[in-house]
């Protein structure tokens, strides 16, 4: 059983500011830590979630923890940008295609796109609050707080 997941920026920012923030949900947070190695979040996505601003990289670790705190959860615990292929590019803009993100999104963007490439050609699941076109494309799973639907 394939237990990886390929894991949009609105599950953690979702879970973090709003349905589970980590000052209550401690032990969630320091579980979802320790399944890092099967959470990936390509670069897009990982640049998406509490983006430092180019102004503040030269703050104080002290002073980012106040000011991004998912972002440096994130970097204290092992969580990192996986590249994007020249293979899933390639894939994302056959699903682009297909979608019609440019004209229509019907619901997502690129990085959303890409999101599904990567996990359809690594074979992972998608954790995503997003809901479709993505169910009927074969090969992959799409996850949101429910059950996984897809093929």
């Amino acid at each position: 059983m394939n237990n990886q997941y390929s894991v949009d920026a609105n599950i953690f920012i979702t879970a973090w500011n709003v349905h589970y923030p980590p000052h209550v949900f401690i032990s969630l947070w320091e579980q979802i830590a320790q399944f890092q190695q099967n959470i990936f979040l390509i670069k897009p996505i990982f640049d998406e979630i509490d983006p430092i601003s180019s102004a503040d990289k030269k703050l104080s670790k002290e002073k980012k923890h106040e000011k991004y705190p998912l972002k440096m959860w994130m970097a204290d615990n092992g969580f990192v940008a996986t590249p994007v292929s020249d293979s899933v590019n390639d894939a994302s803009l056959n699903l682009e295609m297909e979608y019609e993100t440019n004209n229509n999104p019907k619901g997502a963007n690129q990085n959303d796109i890409t999101l599904v490439a990567y996990a359809k050609l690594e074979n992972k699941k998608v954790m995503a609050l997003l809901d479709a076109p993505f169910n009927s494309v074969s090969g992959f799973k799409v996850c949101s707080f429910g059950p996984c639907r897809g093929r």
